[in-house]
């Protein structure tokens, strides 16, 4: 992928040398395009949690100091990513309908047929990517010596609502993880998730889709710190009251940084061992 990312840069420079700008846009498009997408496989993978995230911060509010987690850049990326395929596809389009410069259709495509499918295409990644910015989610998730706030803002075009949650300690009963299952067979995708029961009703309107009366679930694959490291820290404050203080000291977000990658593979060996045994 960074191979041909480069090939596409160098002809991109090379085509701008030549006063090809058909040929630019395209080459910036697929660029962007491949960028995009190597970051959020990149993400999807795990490889963001390999080290601790820098973007997780002290934070001082209403409620106390404590550690801030904000939301991982897949959305983001995925719009920027959108974008650039419809500015690719649309592009190639527009050079074959008016022939201002080579063609830029792909051998065997250089036909009206093929400028009206990349239109097609163009055109449905931009609506796609107009969609998820205006129907969108910024989360962010903070611990403190006092509890724990989820803050979620959801868009729906110009509107916006506000669900935040905030549990004391004390009424927190349980933490449990478990994983959002989506798609199936070889598209299936392990999502993790950590919810916290709550021995108080939370209230309707602090409420999302997988909530309960009792319970709210902080969606760990969307934050930026490595999921298995926030539960543990997690369950250590609830079950060590008198260590709450230290997430209010300045190297509070030392605490998320993820063990050695040959630690959690060591982890995930015994724990299957252990299933399989079971």
């Amino acid at each position: 992928m960074l191979m041909f990312m480069a090939v596409v840069i160098s002809v991109a420079i090379e085509a701008g040398q030549r006063s090809e700008v058909g040929v630019v846009v395209v080459g910036a498009g697929m660029a962007v395009v491949m960028g995009s997408v190597s970051i959020i496989g990149l993400e999807k993978a795990g490889f963001r949690s390999l080290r601790r995230s820098r973007r997780i911060a002290p934070i001082v509010d209403q409620h106390a100091t404590g550690i801030r987690i904000p939301m991982g850049h897949t959305v983001p990326f995925l719009i920027i990513s959108l974008g650039a395929c419809s500015v690719f596809c649309l592009s190639a389009a527009i050079t074959w309908y008016f022939g201002v410069a080579e063609t830029l259709l792909p051998g065997g495509r250089d036909t009206k047929g093929g400028a009206i499918f990349m239109a097609i295409c163009g055109g449905g990644a931009l609506a796609v990517a107009a969609f998820l910015l205006l129907v969108r989610n910024v989360t962010e998730f903070s611990i403190y010596p006092t509890g724990v706030r989820r803050y979620v803002r959801q868009w729906w075009g110009l509107s916006s609502k506000t669900h935040d949650a905030f549990l004391l300690w004390d009424d927190i009963a349980q933490i449990s993880a478990d994983e959002l299952v989506t798609g199936t067979g070889r598209t299936e995708e392990r999502n993790p998730r950590i919810t916290l029961r709550s021995t108080t009703p939370i209230p309707a309107g602090q409420q999302l889709k997988f909530d309960a009366e009792n319970e709210i679930t902080v969606m760990a694959h969307q934050l930026v710190a490595e999921p298995n490291t926030l539960l543990s820290l997690l369950r250590f404050l609830k079950d060590n009251p008198d260590q709450r203080d230290i997430v209010a000291r300045p190297d509070a977000r030392e605490l998320l940084t993820p063990p050695p990658l040959r630690e959690r593979f060591h982890a995930a060996r015994l724990a299957n061992k252990a299933g399989s045994d079971v």
